[in-house]
Formats: structure tokens, C-alpha cells, sequence
């Protein structure tokens, strides 16, 4: 009956419907036949693949008619649909009322040549509800918060690792130093050990590559490091 009533203003469009009330009314839709859409059953997804039609941008008005007494197991699948449409804003009617309102406003659009974008704008341009740039906008806040956290908790690692440990060229500095201190203690030790043996009144010889003796025949070797010999003979 609907269909029937307003076949000459629907057929001016692609039609998307079941397959199965397409091919009720296909024979309404003149040359536009051609273009009609036809996807699975409510229950089988069919509200599905409209909502992908949505989502693309390729859907300028929606005529959907539910019934508001029976319990279909599909009415989940609509109600997501109807989010998807107000989120888009696009042209909707959900009953018989407000469906022949809104045919009557496509009749206007499509046989005037005035106000064709005031009377359709969903089907001139992307539309989208105020509250997506709302939510939009707590994201990017969200998402911020977030990377900021994450900035300053990294920057305070770095800092207590910094305070604990040395840095490379510190520890770089340590290294160098070390053999020099050796070096240095060992000069001392050698010293102290000539004016021992000058104030005992023996001759002190530091040679490289010979063993000490001492009085009772033994060689005395007092090695600091593999490469250094100390020798103290009498």
C-alpha cells in the first residue's frame, strides 16, 4: 500500500530493501528497478548491510517501519541501524505518519528546482550528529591525558636511574683512573722499601728480569704485577 501510494517519488531513487519485499514492489520502480539493492532478511543481517551503507556515506533517507507490538528477534539489529542513521543524521521516518511526511518532502526536492539542499541535505552531503564532534573532542582530551602520564612517568624513570647509577663517562673516568692509582702506590711502595735497605746499609738494585738473593743463598721475588720484578740483594 505505501509503496504503491508513493511509487512515483520512491522509484526516483535507489531502493534498499529485503530481497524478498523487493520483489513485491520491483515492478513499481519503472527504469529505477535496475538500480534497487537487495540484501537478506532482518533476521539473516539484512539491517546489517544497510548499516554498512550507512557507515560509506551511500544512504540519503531511511524508511524504517517497525512493528511496535511484536517481538522480533531482530530488534537489536534495528536499533543499532537507528544509532548508526541519528549519528549520521540522516533523513529517517520510523512510522506511517512520518513516512508520508517525508515522502512528500523528497517530491518537493526532486520536482523543484528550489531548495533541493535545504529539503535533502543527507543526500548532498555527510552529515553527522553534534554529538560526534563532542565525542571527538573527549577523545583526543583522553588520549592526551594518557600520553602525557606516560611522558612524565618515563621522564621519572630516567631521572631516578640517572641519580643511582653513574653515567657512562663517569664510570669511563673511573676506569682511566685506576691503573694510575695502582701504578702510584706501587712508586711508593718501592721507595719505601730502597730507604729501608739504605738505612740497614745494603746496596738496593731494581732490576727488570733477575731474581733477589739474600744472605742465606735464596732468591727473594716480590712480583706487584706480572711484568714488574723487585729485587733486593745484599
Amino acid at each position: 500500500g505505501f509503496v504503491t501510494e508513493h511509487a512515483d517519488v520512491i522509484a526516483r531513487f535507489r531502493v534498499t530493501a529485503p530481497q524478498a519485499v523487493l520483489d513485491r514492489i520491483l515492478h513499481l520502480l519503472g527504469a529505477g528497478a535496475a538500480y534497487a539493492v537487495g540484501v537478506e532478511y532482518n533476521y539473516l543481517g539484512g539491517d546489517a548491510q544497510v548499516a554498512t551503507q550507512v557507515v560509506l556515506h551511500d544512504v540519503g533517507a531511511a524508511l524504517l517501519l517497525r512493528d511496535p507490538i511484536g517481538i522480533q528477534a531482530s530488534s537489536a539489529d534495528c536499533d543499532a541501524l537507528l544509532r548508526l542513521v541519528n549519528v549520521h543524521n540522516i533523513l529517517c521516518a520510523t512510522n506511517l505518519s512520518s513516512a508520508h511526511m517525508l515522502v512528500h518532502v523528497l517530491r518537493r526536492g526532486v520536482t523543484t528546482h528550489m531548495g533541493d539542499v535545504e529539503f535533502m541535505p543527507s543526500f548532498y552531503e555527510s552529515l553527522e550528529s553534534p554529538a560526534v564532534s563532542a565525542y571527538k573532542a573527549k577523545q583526543t582530551a583522553v588520549i592526551a591525558a594518557h600520553t602525557a602520564n606516560a611522558t612524565k612517568a618515563e621522564a621519572n624513570r630516567r631521572t631516578r636511574r640517572t641519580a643511582v647509577r653513574p653515567s657512562v663517562e663517569e664510570e669511563r673516568a673511573a676506569d682511566d683512573a685506576l691503573p694510575h692509582t695502582q701504578e702510584g702506590a706501587l712508586d711508593g711502595a718501592i721507595d719505601k722499601q730502597a730507604v729501608a735497605n739504605l738505612d740497614a746499609g745494603s746496596p738496593t738494585n731494581i732490576d727488570s728480569g733477575s731474581a733477589a738473593t739474600n744472605d742465606a743463598g735464596s732468591p727473594t721475588t716480590i712480583d706487584a704485577r706480572p711484568s714488574l720484578n723487585i729485587d733486593a740483594r745484599s
